[in-house]
Order: C-alpha cells, then structure tokens, then sequence
C-alpha cells in the first residue's frame, strides 16, 4: 500500500546556499527524509530512492537557504517607533497576540530560530509554549523572559526592576524558575523616559552578582550598553555578551574606545551591535511622518542627524571587527523592524557554557521550519 505521508521531500529552486563558503549550487535541489536534511546538489544529481512517495515541491527562482537565526527581538513591539514606555501600557493578552503576530511574520521571512531580548510580564514564557504546542507558527525562541534592571531604569516597565547585590541575584533565580534560557541586564539607561542612555545603571558588584548567580545555574548573561562606562562596568562583572556596545560619554558625546575594544577581544566576550535598530528607526519614522504629511524640516533634520550617527556606528563595528585576534566573522544582516541578524563575537569564547540551544520540540515542521526559501529580490516585513 502507498505511504499516506510520504517519508520525503523533494524541494528545487532557482539556487541554494548551504550556509558555507562554497558558491550557490544552480538549478539546486534538496531532499528532507522524516524532517532532516539527507541530500543536496544539483536537482539531476539529488533523488528519492526509487518506488519512494515523495513531496515535490518547486519554488522557480526562488533561493533555498539555511534558516536564519534573529540575535536581538523585542516581539511585544509593533515597530513602528512606539516607545517602550507605552508598548508596556498594553494589558498583557494584547501584548501576547502582538507578539504572536511578529514571531509568523519573522517565520515566514525565513527566520527559523529567534533570540528575544525581553517583553512584559511572561509574554514571551507563553509565546514559546504556544509555539512549542503548535497552537501558534513562529521560530524557535532563546529567551530572557524580562530584562532586569535598576528602578526607573530602561525596560524597568517590563516588570523586573531590581536594586542592591541581594535583590538582583534573587531576581535572576526568579527567572530561571520560570523558564529564561540566559539573563539580560539592562547595565545602562535607553529609550525610557525616566533613563539616561549615557550613564551605567548597575554597579560592578550588581552586575557580578547577576553574573554570578546565572553561572552557577549553568546560564549566559547579556547586557544592554549604550554607555562607555556600561560597557567597562559590565566586562569588570564577567558579562558574556554585550549587546549595542556603544561607546558614549555622560554628555552624550561618542569616542571610538580601542582600549574597551581590547579588554572584549581578551574577555572573549561577544558582541551584539544591532545597528539595524537605528537604519530601522530612522526609515520607518520618516516613513510614517512623510505619510501623515508631517515631515517637517526640522525633522528631516533630526534623521539626517540620525543617519551620520549611525555613519560612525557602522565604521565602530568594522574597527572592532578587524580586532587582530578576532576569530568568527558576520556582521549584522538587516531585515525587518528592530533586529539584526547573528551576533559578530570578537574571539571564540572558550571559558564559558554555549548560547543555549532552545527547548526540545517536535521534529521540524512547516510550523518551525529549518530552512528558508527566498524569493531574489524580497526584502522582510513587518506590519
């Protein structure tokens, strides 16, 4: 008798990467028996085993690629420049189909595993079960759960404000019970009204404790630094990752700092610049002001301004990518909303437990797929 569900599938497209150095395979092919990838090359070179019921599927000019992996997501966001303060004035379920709907937008982009960098409440604990559950599409998720960070400090509003060595670690226990796969610290101020992006929050002990506590528990951390100083602070703590890196003084002003460059290189510590957040920010603001008929001179202004910062952010990633004992290159890809794709890392960390891998699932499916097909020419959005 036939098989009901044939054990393959067969899927041919214009071109196909497969995640190496070696050049696109033309007129590709690829073969999934049961879920895994057993076979590709050249579609006249790839087949099922004779008298096998296959699934064919072909995809024209389209590229089949790896799936791609999201370092940096805040989902409860709607990515159009809403400020975090308000994005967390949102109850809960909102914030959870909010969520919902950006992690099958980043799915069907061809983004396979997602890294969240914090949302409210337990949002992103629920959203992973979903998805583990198949009661929503979306990517498979690493997450923080909430960030934590100082009272009136930025994403505070997310519900994980902490003060003092004692409370700190014991909000990291907190999380972990409740499922966070690493820790994020919010080691200086941001977006948030009641937060300077220029000055650290934590303390070097603060920040040790936190770090501390996830170790013992076998658990990365990863701090937000948009200050030079959080940036020091937090490699004084033994961070795992720093994520933005930005280097800027309490009046605001930005100096290239190659000695902090050389402390990350030697702390084999990863970097996580997320540079499309200020390209996305930008272009969706003006976007919408330009819609709305409001883009006024001195708006413009104000994204012009914005584009040269981000001008001399790109040239700070380039000098810490050709740091001289640097190993692992990949700048960030730009996609939709605020995100970037892969986290550069100045030296492979050798010392330190891996970026965990995410809670078993079941055996990939159109629900979480492992790889991407991709039209040429597409570029990712989010509504």
């Amino acid at each position: 008798m036939p098989e009901s569900t044939p054990r393959f599938t067969l899927l041919t497209a214009a071109r196909l990467l497969d995640g190496s150095s070696s050049p696109p395979v033309t007129q590709a092919a690829l073969l999934v028996e049961n879920g895994r990838v057993v076979r590709m090359g050249r579609a006249a070179d790839v087949r099922a085993p004779d008298g096998a019921a296959v699934d064919r599927r072909d995809y024209g000019e389209a590229t089949i690629l790896p799936g791609l992996v999201d370092a940096h997501t805040h989902l409860v966001a709607p990515g159009d420049g809403t400020l975090g303060d308000d994005v967390a004035k949102e109850d809960d379920d909102i914030l959870l189909l909010q969520a919902a709907q950006n992690a099958r937008t980043l799915l069907h982009s061809g983004v396979t595993t997602l890294r969240e960098n914090g949302a409210k409440g337990k949002v992103a604990f629920s959203l992973r079960e979903g998805i583990r559950r198949r009661l929503a599409p979306g990517p498979r998720m690493v997450i923080c759960g909430r960030p934590i960070a100082m009272t009136g400090g930025h994403m505070g509003y997310f519900g994980s404000e902490a003060d003092g060595e004692a409370a700190v670690r014991a909000e990291v226990r907190k999380l972990l019970k409740e499922g966070a796969d690493y820790i994020k610290i919010v080691a200086s101020g941001g977006s948030t009204r009641t937060s300077d992006p220029n000055r650290a929050s934590y303390t070097v002990p603060e920040l040790a404790a936190m770090t501390d506590e996830a170790r013992r528990h076998g658990k990365l951390t990863a701090a937000h630094c948009t200050s030079a100083q959080s940036v020091q602070n937090c490699l004084d703590a033994g961070v795992d990752m720093i994520i933005h890196c930005i280097f800027t003084e309490p009046d605001g002003t930005y100096r290239f700092r190659p000695d902090l460059v050389e402390r990350l290189v030697a702390a084999k510590a990863w970097v996580n610049p997320t540079l499309y957040v200020m390209k996305a920010g930008i272009e969706r603001q003006r976007e919408v002001r330009e819609r709305e008929g409001r883009l006024t001179p001195e708006l413009e202004a104000q994204f012009e301004a914005g584009r040269r910062a981000l001008d001399v952010r790109v040239d700070a990633v380039r000098q810490m990518s050709e740091a001289p004992t640097r190993r692992g290159a990949g700048m960030p890809l730009a996609s939709s909303f605020t995100r970037s794709i892969c986290s550069p890392r100045l030296a492979s960390p050798t010392r330190r437990p891996s970026w965990p891998a995410p809670r078993a699932r079941p055996t990939p499916s159109a629900w979480a797929p492992s790889l991407a097909v991709c039209s040429r020419g597409a570029r990712p959005t989010c509504s």
